[in-house]
């Protein structure tokens, strides 16, 4: 985010050639940091969930 802005700034500061023009506004991005959480935490549970088969199979396996 901070490379992002920094890029941003200096696009608009080569636009406009005024500093004080060129200053961009921090953009919120709090909804997309969630929804990436919450793939990640989708993608953890169905590794847990894999594995737990796994481990059900293995057992089925050494009682057979």
């Amino acid at each position: 985010q901070t490379y992002t802005s920094y890029k941003a700034t200096q696009n608009s500061l080569k636009k406009s050639g005024n500093l004080v023009d060129s200053e961009v506004q921090e953009q919120d991005n709090a909804a997309e940091q969630i929804a990436g959480f919450e793939v990640q935490a989708q993608q953890c549970n169905q590794t847990s969930e894999e594995f737990q088969q796994y481990m059900e199979r293995l057992q089925d396996d050494i009682t057979a």
